[in-house]
């Protein structure tokens, strides 16, 4: 079904007036027919998650209190969430989960949760402790062996506090201490070796 040629303008300004940042535009189009949920982009991007991208929190927080989906999906299969967490926005990933964002959605491409990108991209204790005291899995597709890669202690320590397996085998058949051990770093090594980790 085709769009009106009123609704098509509508639609190209309202990611314009997201993407730049200008509230009161957004929020008059939204007052005259633009749809927050369906409004998506040719990547399949809502206006939330433009507004996300952009660390917009004042267009985020008014597109939530106006039934923005928090967990809507764009092409890639990423909700907001992931881009809060990449832009390792603290107060935005906070508000995210506080209004419903799931922290155990995966992306389609490989699967990967928000967790995987706290850790990869940023290596934030902050966001991980958000995500863990939320639910977040903690031994989805070898997040512990990714953090150990990373050389962060605390986190790593915070993720055993939290559930997980540090005896868990990756795809190339090693644990987190073998890892530990090719980089070197004694520290990790014994955290590990004191949480029963496997050494053989």
């Amino acid at each position: 079904m085709k769009r009106s040629s009123k609704s098509c303008e509508i639609h190209h300004v309202i990611h314009s007036a997201v993407s730049n940042n200008y509230f009161e535009i957004t929020e008059l189009l939204l007052k005259h027919g633009a749809k927050i949920n369906k409004e998506k982009n040719d990547y399949k991007a809502s206006l939330l998650q433009i507004a996300v991208e952009n660390d917009n929190k004042e267009i985020t927080e008014f597109l939530v209190s106006n039934g923005a989906d928090v967990n809507s999906k764009n092409g890639e299969g990423k909700t907001p969430l992931f881009y809060a967490v990449e832009n390792d926005n603290k107060d935005i990933v906070e508000f995210l989960i506080s209004h419903g964002a799931d922290v155990n959605i995966s992306e389609l491409i490989n699967g990967k949760i928000p967790m995987h990108y706290a850790i990869d991209n940023n290596n934030n204790k902050d966001i991980v402790e958000i995500l863990v005291s939320h639910g977040s899995n903690v031994n989805k597709y070898n997040i512990i062996h990714m953090t150990v890669q990373k050389d962060n202690k605390d986190i790593v320590e915070l993720l055993i506090a939290h559930g997980a397996n540090p005896h868990q085998i990756n795809l190339f058949g090693k644990t987190p201490f073998q890892i530990a051990v090719e980089n070197q770093n004694f520290e990790i090594m014994e955290l590990l070796l004191l949480n029963g980790a496997i050494t053989s």
